[in-house]
């Protein structure tokens, strides 16, 4: 009997401590403790359970399999197990936002997790409140600054529209003359500050926009480059330009962006060089397909890359001035530069636009030595034949092109007689800038001061070759009154002309009814290029070319077969 005891009592006692090592052969046992060893190694086998799951419990592994009901020696476990499944559903729902759910079944743990929820739910919606506040500050910075854009430009769309209007006029005063150029380019200044500071809000609420179209490369480059010497001429400054005889004579993107980019860097290298050299160098680089700095969702193959290098012979950076360059507000050595010019925005905004465009752009400097800009932006190929080397060596020498043939807007407008056009704008001053700046092409202009004005012109049975509308009108404003236009089935060119520069409001223009829009002051460079698209190109007696054999110009200038309705 001891030995039969002795091995139940050395299984028993390593079920408890040494379970890998517990052996029990009850077929070895007398027949009166068969079953009380059968009795064992059920025990033996809830207690190996029990210790399985209350290791996995620990662990926090709650997807364990738990033992079957009869082993009553997991029951508590059992029971710790499905409370904790269920207070991890209940955090789940939670975590979703779901702040009505409670523990009620874990005595003082349930106390603490009902807090911990209550908690969240205030801080929840505290943040909530917070967000709601953040959009509502920023709307309201949006509506502010789209209302001091409004105002702001369309003052100076006055200033620089009737400038620009007495600076094409022939045989002025040359003290006269002097004086609208001051005003114009103090304006073109003024206006840079505020479009600066403009375009820095639409980068931080993302809606600048690209707007690409076929530019002309060397027109380009020559604008960039005569204005930025002619601004800085009475530094003793040595400026070279080298152009790429290989460059496409036309490229596709944002021209008015890129003038932008150029714009900034050439008049910062002219800012902080006082005497030396500036070189300004364009052409295409060559690199494999695949590289980064390509237009999203388009292929390598489809791009030209246009690099664009500035280095200067001027004060240098810092390398810690470097690291700063691209920062909002970011002006260096203020002591030493405090008679420079700028708001130190146009790196951000540069930099912010060459990311737009998916390109690239670094800075070399060292202090007294002089900075070097290099930017490299993919643009569209449009299949252009390249420039040429008589081209390029001409734009090279752009001291000796005739500026009355590239730099002045006035210039290239054509007179077309036989176009017609209606300007809606509740301002007596826009609407007088607006007629002086078309004067020149010679069209038949009327004015409506109203939407309402506007839409009885249009129901009397009047056509026009284009309707310029005022976007900000009271009572009825641009967009409702171009509704109400269409609606009559009036299907011709409308754009609409807009102070307002600070939302990205293209799409929402296009998709309002317009067929283009100008932003104010008016820019005569895309005035005329919408002319040409609305009127010159689609008139077949712009150029004085007949319709037919019986095709007649009337006394205005206007296409006998085109007043009678005929094709």
């Amino acid at each position: 009997m001891k030995s039969i005891a002795d091995t139940l009592f050395n299984y028993l006692r390593d079920v408890l401590y040494d379970p890998e090592n517990a052996v029990l052969d009850i077929e070895k046992l007398p027949d009166e403790f068969k079953d009380f060893g059968s009795g064992l190694h059920f025990f033996a086998e809830c207690v190996t359970e029990t210790r399985l799951l209350a290791e996995a419990l620990a662990k926090g592994n709650l997807s364990v399999k738990t033992p079957t009901s009869e082993n009553e020696i997991a029951a508590p476990l059992k029971s710790l197990h499905a409370s904790l499944k269920h207070l991890t559903w209940q955090a789940q729902q939670v975590a979703k936002g779901d702040y009505k759910q409670r523990v009620e079944f874990m005595g003082e743990l349930s106390a603490s997790v009902n807090v911990m929820i209550n908690q969240l739910e205030d801080r929840q919606k505290k943040l909530e409140a917070a967000v709601e506040s953040a959009k509502e500050a920023s709307k309201a910075k949006t509506n502010f600054l789209a209302m001091v854009s409004h105002e702001i430009r369309s003052p100076m769309n006055a200033i620089l529209g009737i400038a620009e209007s007495q600076l094409i006029k022939e045989n002025l005063d040359t003290e006269y003359k002097g004086a609208l150029n001051i005003i114009y380019s103090a304006g073109s200044t003024l206006l840079t500050i505020i479009n600066d500071v403009l375009d820095v809000s639409k980068i931080e609420a993302d809606k600048i926009e690209l707007t690409c179209e076929k530019y002309e490369l060397a027109s380009m480059i020559y604008n960039v480059v005569t204005m930025n010497t002619a601004k800085f001429s009475n530094k003793p400054i040595e400026f070279i330009l080298s152009v790429d005889e290989h460059l496409p004579s036309t490229l596709y993107g944002d021209e008015l962006r890129l003038k932008q980019i150029l714009n900034n860097v050439l008049s910062n290298a002219f800012k902080y060089t006082n005497e030396g050299t500036i070189k300004f160098s364009v052409f295409i680089e060559k690199r494999a397909a695949g590289r980064a700095g390509t237009y999203k969702k388009d292929n390598d193959k489809q791009k030209k890359h246009l690099l664009l290098i500035v280095s200067d012979t001027g004060i240098g950076m810092s390398t810690e001035d470097v690291d700063r360059i691209f920062d909002e507000y970011a002006r260096f050595n203020l002591e030493a530069n405090r008679k420079t010019q700028g708001t130190g925005l146009g790196m951000h905004i540069t930099n912010k636009l060459v990311a737009l465009m998916d390109g690239e752009i670094s800075v070399e400097s060292e202090v007294y030595k002089g900075t070097t800009i290099s930017i490299c932006l993919p643009q569209g190929d449009t299949g252009a034949e390249p420039m040429g080397k008589e081209a390029a060596e001409r734009l090279e020498r752009f001291r000796e092109i005739n500026p009355a043939t590239l730099t002045k807007v006035y210039t290239l407008r054509t007179p077309m007689p036989y176009g017609s056009v209606l300007i809606v704008d509740d301002d007596e001053m826009n609407l007088f800038v607006a007629n002086a700046l078309l004067a020149p092409y010679k069209l038949s202009i009327e004015t409506a001061k109203s939407g309402f004005a506007a839409i009885e012109k249009i129901k009397s049975g009047k056509v026009y070759d284009i309707v310029f509308m005022d976007y900000m009108m009271p009572e009825m404003d641009g967009i409702e009154t171009t509704k109400n236009i269409r609606g009559y089935g009036y299907s011709l060119p409308m754009i609409v002309l807009t102070a307002d520069a600070i939302t990205g409001r293209s799409e929402m223009f296009l998709k309002s009814g317009f067929d283009e829009f100008i932003s104010k002051p008016i820019d005569m460079r895309r005035m005329d290029v919408l002319l040409k698209r609305f009127i010159l190109d689609k008139d077949s007696c712009a150029s004085k070319t007949y319709c037919s054999p019986v095709c007649n110009f009337t006394a205005e200038g206007k296409c006998s077969l085109r007043q009678s309705g005929l094709p």
